[in-house]
Order: structure tokens, then C-alpha cells, then sequence
């Protein structure tokens, strides 16, 4: 009987959410470029125009409706997708005791378990949903902004440059946009792993990619139902014996700590301990 839940599945799981908001950087990227579409000349008119886009700022609601759109077509994919783990997770582990001789019970792992991990999962995702921005830079301190933050700050900066005669208009439009596109959407954790809200100081902690602090989150829910299971089929069957699983291109560097090198000692079977 094969564990559903091989390491190229589990990696694939989260990455149809992650892709929802490499998507929606893409279409903020693109409305803040079309919006610095004026005049590519350096006048007056040039400069009234970006200050007059200054002052309207990038349709803020359009904006919001883009992150909601985004945020809640990925809660709809996430309860999904944890609907999927639980059925899959059942179906294995009821198999698996019925062969043993054991009655299994018509639910393994209880629905308050299961609730109280998507409640975390849940909350975790709507906080980096929540924290997300532009990283950007000011006064010596990494900042995250909001979308539209960031547009207005972009504005502001090319027309400072713009105004002090030192470049172009197209040069100064297109250096702030390639700052936005390179950093991209983010979000910054403090030492806790807790999302920040704008500010953020460089000893704080590190910064994510929206997508990759997005794909912890949910494989951090996944792997929590994922041992619930486990541990509750192991009580059922009375036994304290895991089989860990392998696969090709595992980790074979030895690591300060001696479980680094994965490839040594994945594939085996280990007594379970609870901590």
C-alpha cells in the first residue's frame, strides 16, 4: 500500500496558490506600468502629468479589489486543498487498520484536530496576505508598502530626479518601475516568524518572497494533519515503528546538528517518539 503523500506531491501541493500571487504581482506590475504611459518628453507638462498621478494615485480600489480577488480565490483552493488532505489521509490509514485485523473507527483523527489546524493555517495565510507589499527602501530602513504605497513612492522618486535636471524622464520612470519588478511582492517576518505590517527593521529577521512565505504556510498545515494521522493510526495499531520514505536527489551534505544528510538516513524504518 503506497502513502499518498510522496515528497513530488507534497511539493506540488502548495504551488497552484503560490501562482496566484506571482500572478497577481504580475498585474500590479502591469497597472503601474500602464499608468506611467504619459508624455516621453522632459517638460513641464511631463511634470504636472506625474504629479497629477501623484495625487489620483493608482486606483486604490482597483487594487484592493485585485488582492481580494486574489486572497479569496486562494482560501477557496486552500480549503480545498486541506478537504483533500483529510479524504486522502483517511482513506490510507482506515486501509491500512482494516489489513492489521483492526476495526478502524469512522473517523481517525477527531474533527476538533482538524478544525484547530485549519484555523492555524487559515490564520497564518490571511496574516501574509495581509502583510504583503513592495520592499522598498527608505532612510536607511527596509520597508514593505502597500501597492499603492509603493506606486506613489515610485512616482515621488521620478520626479525628484526628473526635477533636478540629472535624468531623463523615461530613464527615471523606468529605473523605479525595474526596482518595483525586481524586489517584487514580499513579505517581512520579525524574529518570532510573525508577518510585519510595513515597517521593518534589518534586525527584525528575513524577508520572503509572497510566494514562498505562502507555500510554507500551507505545507506547515499539510504536514501538521499529515502527523495528526500518523500518530492516531500508530495508537489504533499499537505500534511505535515508522517507515520513513526516500527519494532520488535527497540532501547527502552532513550538517552540524547530524540529521542534515538526508540521503543517509531516509528509507529506513525508526521508533516513533513523541515530543
Amino acid at each position: 500500500m503506497k502513502y499518498p503523500f510522496t515528497p513530488e506531491l507534497l511539493d506540488a501541493l502548495p504551488e497552484e496558490l503560490a501562482e496566484l500571487f506571482r500572478d497577481l504581482e504580475l498585474n500590479l506590475l502591469e497597472e503601474i506600468c500602464s499608468r506611467l504611459k504619459i508624455a516621453d518628453n522632459l517638460n513641464e507638462v511631463t511634470v504636472q502629468d506625474i504629479r497629477a498621478l501623484r495625487s489620483h494615485g493608482i486606483g486604490l480600489e482597483d487594487i484592493k479589489r485585485a488582492i481580494r480577488e486574489t486572497t479569496d480565490t486562494g482560501e477557496e483552493k486552500l480549503e480545498a486543498l486541506l478537504d483533500d488532505v483529510v479524504k486522502r489521509n483517511q482513506a490510507y490509514y482506515t486501509d491500512m487498520i482494516d489489513l492489521a485485523g483492526v476495526t478502524a473507527p469512522e473517523r481517525l483523527v477527531s474533527e476538533a484536530d482538524i478544525a484547530a489546524i485549519r484555523r492555524q493555517t487559515w490564520g497564518a495565510y490571511k496574516n501574509i496576505t495581509g502583510s504583503m507589499g513592495f520592499l522598498t527602501v527608505q532612510g536607511g530602513r527596509l520597508v514593505v508598502s502597500e501597492p499603492a504605497k509603493a506606486y506613489e513612492r515610485c512616482l515621488d522618486n521620478a520626479l525628484m530626479q526628473i526635477q533636478s535636471g540629472a535624468i531623463s524622464y523615461t530613464q527615471a520612470v523606468s529605473e523605479q518601475v525595474k526596482t518595483l519588478a525586481d524586489r517584487g511582492l514580499c513579505v517581512a517576518f520579525d524574529k518570532n516568524g510573525k508577518p510585519l505590517k510595513n515597517r521593518v527593521a534589518y534586525e527584525h529577521g528575513h524577508i520572503d518572497q509572497l510566494d514562498v512565505a505562502v507555500r510554507r504556510a500551507v505545507m506547515t498545515g499539510v504536514n501538521q494533519l499529515n502527523q495528526k494521522y500518523r500518530e492516531q493510526s500508530m495508537d489504533y495499531l499499537e505500534t511505535d515503528l515508522v517507515e520513513v520514505t526516500a527519494h532520488l536527489g535527497a540532501r547527502n551534505i552532513d550538517g552540524p546538528n547530524g540529521w542534515e544528510n538526508h540521503a543517509a538516513w531516509q528509507g529506513k524504518v525508526y521508533r516513533w517518539r513523541r515530543g
